[in-house]
């Protein structure tokens, strides 16, 4: 992401979970590794170890000289033709003035933001996802997945496909200011 490129010696956040359905809490080891060493070699080698059941995700967490930032996340519901129709995306996209790249995960899709975002501003964007849902309309935004991330202190999206729940590894769909 080009937005950690501008940080000094940043630390990413990511940890290893199980998911528990419809559950207040989680199972979470949670861990860091600087920007230098996120390597292709580093993620294969940590998603070909996973144990049963276990599932690896990034947090929007970051941290550069004692200074925390969180990377703008969004689980969306929905089929994947449902992503061209929500034109509230657009509107999210440029109340807050920034892109999205978006990744399908199976029964979501994955959306990273590509500035970063101060702790404060971090929980008004996650106040403001949750206003994207309209009373009695189908959910654009996973509430629960709000929920869970608010109670933890940043978000998290998974990166692995280690477990019956899920249906595949995330795949890049493209920018969201070019799919909405």
């Amino acid at each position: 992401m080009d937005c950690l490129k501008k940080l000094i010696n940043p630390t990413l956040y990511y940890s290893i979970y199980s998911y528990i359905p419809q559950s207040i809490s989680e199972i979470r080891f949670e861990s860091t590794i600087s920007l230098s060493n996120l390597t292709d070699h580093w993620l294969n080698n940590t998603l070909s170890t996973l144990e049963n059941n276990r599932e690896l995700s990034f947090h929007s967490k970051v941290t550069s000289e004692d200074v925390t930032y969180h990377i703008p996340m969004i689980d969306l519901g929905g089929r994947s033709d449902e992503i061209k129709n929500l034109p509230v995306l657009g509107d999210l996209c440029e109340y807050w003035n920034i892109n999205f790249s978006v990744y399908s995960s199976g029964r979501s899709y994955h959306c990273y933001g590509d500035r970063l975002i101060s702790e404060t501003d971090w929980v008004k964007f996650m106040g403001s996802l949750l206003l994207l849902n309209i009373p009695g309309k189908n959910k654009i935004i996973d509430n629960r997945w709000v929920g869970h991330r608010l109670i933890g202190g940043y978000s998290a999206l998974r990166w692995s496909n280690n477990t019956n729940h899920y249906k595949k590894y995330p795949i890049l769909l493209g920018k969201m200011s070019d799919l909405v």
